[in-house]
């Protein structure tokens, strides 16, 4: 029991914790931090039916063309997590009044991804073992938690901006970034294009550099920086 934990809860509970203590000026409610985080965990009943549904319409990937398994990656896989992470952000946290600065986009996303990302690598565990719980604990929890990162700075950018009626742009920037790499990082795995660790290593390091500027630029815009 204590290994199930150490390998699906404690690497994601430490990024959250990491993002929640960069949470300066006006921190959120834990209870809502929570509440996210079960509604991403109980994301995966819905993502594995409508992945069962994709599959149905494009077929195994088994030997099939790189087009297949692009069309896979960025509609079975990258869609629709990234679709019903980003439906579960902007239809509970995105509506509360502690939504209040740009900051809150990036950690009630983080709170998703990381009830999303720990429930999945459960389940990886249960059917595929131990090996394969601590390779996704070393780099899928963390590619989802950056990849949701990105997307919650532009949702907090989007919330900022909701008052001027100027907020549907950055929607659709936040979801499609993290569209775009979600997709691209699952295609070149899958493909084998380029060993797992070479592709995704780089990646999340990528991921970091950025969503570490975007920690910054959330910060330096909070209302509540100097006491407001």
């Amino acid at each position: 029991m204590e290994g199930i934990f150490v390998v699906c809860g404690l690497p994601a509970l430490v990024l959250l914790l990491f993002f929640y203590l960069q949470d300066k000026y006006a921190p959120e409610p834990l209870r809502l931090i929570v509440v996210c985080a079960i509604f991403g965990a109980f994301l995966n009943w819905p993502v594995a039916l409508l992945q069962h549904f994709c599959k149905g319409i494009l077929g195994d990937l088994g030997e099939v063309s790189s087009w297949h398994v692009l069309s896979y990656t960025f509609f079975a896989a990258a869609l629709v997590e990234e679709g019903l992470i980003f439906f579960v952000i902007r239809f509970l946290p995105y509506r509360s009044r502690h939504f209040n600065e740009p900051f809150d986009g990036i950690i009630y996303a983080v709170a998703v991804a990381v009830g999303f990302a720990s429930t999945e690598n459960l389940v990886s565990l249960l059917v595929n073992g131990l090996d394969a719980g601590l390779w996704r604990s070393v780099l899928t929890v963390p590619m989802h938690v950056l990849t949701a990162a990105c997307m919650g700075f532009f949702l907090g950018k989007a919330k900022a901006a909701r008052s001027l009626g100027e907020d549907r742009p950055f929607l659709w920037i936040g979801f499609l970034l993290a569209l775009v790499f979600h997709g691209t990082g699952e295609f070149l795995i899958l493909t084998e294009m380029i060993p797992t660790a070479a592709i995704s290593l780089p990646l999340i390091g990528l991921l970091w550099a950025l969503v570490f500027v975007y920690i910054r630029g959330s910060q330096v815009r909070s209302p509540f920086r100097n006491g407001g």
